[in-house]
């Protein structure tokens, strides 16, 4: 067998590997390593999440954002933000990216740190 057959070979076993991890059935068995997904707004007054298998979801956050927009009218409180680092290398979670819950990943970051250096501005 020549090298380059054997390498073909391997990128198709890790391949099919990814793509059966974010198949549906399966993907029910990742629960234990599904990350958690949090929210904020800037000064950290708003803050949700979803929780994977307990019903929340992107959608509910954004609605409950709206919600909390319409009584805090100052700029800074308009914006959502991610609190959440995007991790390429769990390929478990890549379902997730091309789903219908994607817009999750191109809000802005905003770190737990600079989170609390906001909190009362």
């Amino acid at each position: 067998m020549r090298k380059g057959n054997k390498t073909y070979k391997w990128v198709g076993v890790i391949l099919g590997v990814i793509l059966i991890v974010n198949l549906p059935p399966v993907r029910w068995f990742s629960y234990f390593y599904v990350q958690n997904y949090t929210y904020s707004n800037y000064t950290g007054e708003f803050v949700a999440g979803e929780e994977y298998g307990k019903g929340g979801s992107f959608e509910t956050v954004k609605l409950q954002f709206k919600d909390y927009s319409k009584s805090h009218t100052q700029e800074k409180d308009q914006k959502l933000y991610r609190t959440f680092s995007i991790k390429p290398w769990r390929f478990w979670d890549w379902y997730q990216w091309f789903g219908s819950g994607r817009d999750r990943f191109f809000l802005p970051y905003l770190s737990k740190e600079e989170l609390r250096k906001n909190k009362g501005r």
